[in-house]
């Protein structure tokens, strides 16, 4: 995005500096120079707030503590999953393998859907397929960088070392 509008930009500049009769391109002035320096700088703008919020962005996407596991993977994350909810985990491969998910079952789904979710379709559709046996709730571990087996196992660790959960958690 900064290429495309830094690009713009010098096209801009040259066309007003070294070609100014190609500018005229109608009677009422100026068309082409001026527009590709607008749109440059404005494009240069964008793409410098877009980094800006992307750097102060990065904030651990899976946090796991005394209170449960906190899903902040991407915008259909459900944010904290409470220890005494988690039924049990899967991994669940999709696009040929190339994105694990990690599918979290939950031993009360319609109350901890409506403590986790606000939007009611949202959770009207997580609840439809927890009615149907599939997981309500999916994990990405691929934004994380790991397996999605890894994450399982952190999870079933830290679930068995801080509320007490059997090594048979499935």
């Amino acid at each position: 995005m900064i290429a495309i509008s830094l690009a713009m930009l010098c096209a801009g500049i040259v066309l007003m500096v070294w070609q100014p009769d190609f500018i005229y391109s109608t009677r009422r002035g100026p068309v082409l120079g001026p527009g590709l320096l607008v749109a440059g700088v404005v494009g240069a703008l964008a793409a410098l707030v877009s980094f800006v919020r992307h750097e102060k962005g990065q904030r651990p996407r899976v946090v796991i503590d005394d209170r449960g596991v906190h899903d902040a993977t991407g915008p259909k994350a459900v944010g904290l999953i409470p220890w005494e909810e988690i039924a049990g985990l899967r991994v669940v491969s999709a696009n040929s393998g190339r994105n694990e998910y990690v599918h979290v079952f939950l031993h009360h789904p319609e109350q901890a859907l409506a403590q986790m979710i606000a939007d009611p379709r949202r959770r009207q559709a997580m609840l439809a397929r927890a009615s149907r046996g599939q997981a309500p709730i999916a994990i990405n571990s691929g934004v994380l960088g790991l397996p999605g087996v890894s994450l399982v196992t952190v999870i079933r660790e830290e679930g068995e070392r801080r509320v007490g959960w059997e090594s048979t958690t499935s």
